[in-house]
């Protein structure tokens, strides 16, 4: 949570100061170019046919609590969820926001009544909670992983340019919403280190010690939510970035059209069936969802890290050591993370050769 505050905070003055569907792409380009903020485009986009599929992998996790799904059903719900997706935006993202909005509300709602109940009841006062002893490597390890927990700072800065007041309520509304995330975090891990093992989600089992049942079914249901609405905002901010690059003409003019509601729906259409198609892939394979986030995590470090260093050149100075800051926390993560690296350094090396080749053909055409 320390690590990705600073992050938030540059991501936050970015999106400010240059409100752009093309979020971190655009960013890049101010700083260093029109080639290297394609560059980083284009990883972005292909990150999400493995993240995305990550975090629907993780919301399923909750659905096998309540109904326990063969490989060949989850898979047939997992497509159904991306219908229901497309159908939801159609109308546009504000649609979107109230659901996902309530959501959140009544996520915290139950986070604050577990802990004020563990605070205070019998079952809480009793319960003690062993932590292992420090351990460097370990907690990097975890680490890798836990940067799963706050993505969605890139995918908001595609969105500052749907805010009314990106100058007055962009940096709060990053900074507010990375500290909601941490605390919540903070707090689940507290509560379910309390419980004693047996429940392969430690979560309802101590909603279970502490109000006596129910966990099950509100605990699901939560997890459900959250992750459709993880999953949710991460596509539509994708599409908006594909939208962004066609208008450049990286793209196809395929991806540029909007419907009625504002919605790059070309971009969204195809994001969605480059999900489903990794999905089965995955789902045939056996490949763990673990996998797919920290290759997935290893784009999002590389991509971070470019938008710290824009963020020196784009910035006023007095901000300048929030950027450095989150550039050595990215940095730790990219050793971390070890050999998961290598997706990410083949995908910018593959689309920068790609790019390079395919601007002698722009310059004969025009």
């Amino acid at each position: 949570t320390l690590a990705i505050l600073p992050i938030a905070r540059i991501f936050g003055e970015l999106g400010k100061r240059y409100p752009h569907a093309g979020g971190p792409a655009y960013f890049t380009e101010k700083a260093f170019g029109p080639r290297a903020g394609h560059v980083i485009g284009l990883m972005y986009l292909c990150l999400v046919p493995l993240g995305a599929p990550a975090a629907i992998e993780i919301t399923f996790q909750f659905v096998d609590v309540l109904i326990p799904l063969t490989p060949f059903t989850k898979l047939m719900a997992e497509l159904a969820l991306l219908i229901a997706l497309w159908i939801l935006n159609l109308r546009g993202l504000s649609a979107s926001a109230s659901l996902q909005m309530g959501l959140t509300v009544a996520m915290l709602m139950v986070i604050v009544a577990l802990t004020v109940n563990f605070a205070f009841s019998p079952a809480g006062s009793s319960s003690t909670v062993t932590l292992p002893a420090l351990n460097l490597s370990t907690m990097m390890s975890a680490a890798s992983i836990a940067l799963w927990s706050f993505m969605g700072i890139e995918v908001m800065s595609h969105m500052a340019a749907e805010f009314k007041r990106p100058d007055r309520d962009f940096v709060p509304a990053l900074l507010i919403g990375t500290l909601l995330v941490g605390l919540i975090y903070l707090i689940s891990t507290l509560l379910v280190q309390s419980v004693d093992g047996g429940e392969s989600l430690a979560m309802i089992q101590r909603f279970d010690q502490l109000f006596g049942g129910g966990g099950r079914w509100t605990i699901a249901v939560l997890g459900i939510a959250s992750g459709i609405a993880t999953v949710n905002v991460y596509i539509a901010g994708v599409s908006r970035l594909a939208w962004s690059l066609a208008e450049e003409k990286v793209l196809p003019q395929h991806f540029s059209r909007l419907n009625h509601s504002g919605v790059p729906i070309n971009a969204y259409l195809t994001i969605l069936s480059l999900v489903a198609v990794v999905l089965f892939i995955a789902t045939l394979l056996a490949i763990p969802f673990e996998d797919l986030m920290r290759w997935t995590n290893g784009v999002f470090a590389l991509v971070y890290m470019i938008c710290m260093l824009a963020a020196t050149r784009l910035l006023p100075k007095n901000v300048h050591g929030y950027a450095w800051v989150g550039l050595i926390a990215c940095g730790l993560l990219t050793v971390s993370l070890g050999d998961k690296m290598l997706y990410a350094i083949l995908l910018a090396l593959v689309i920068t050769i790609g790019l390079k080749l395919q601007s002698p053909q722009k310059v004969i055409s025009s």
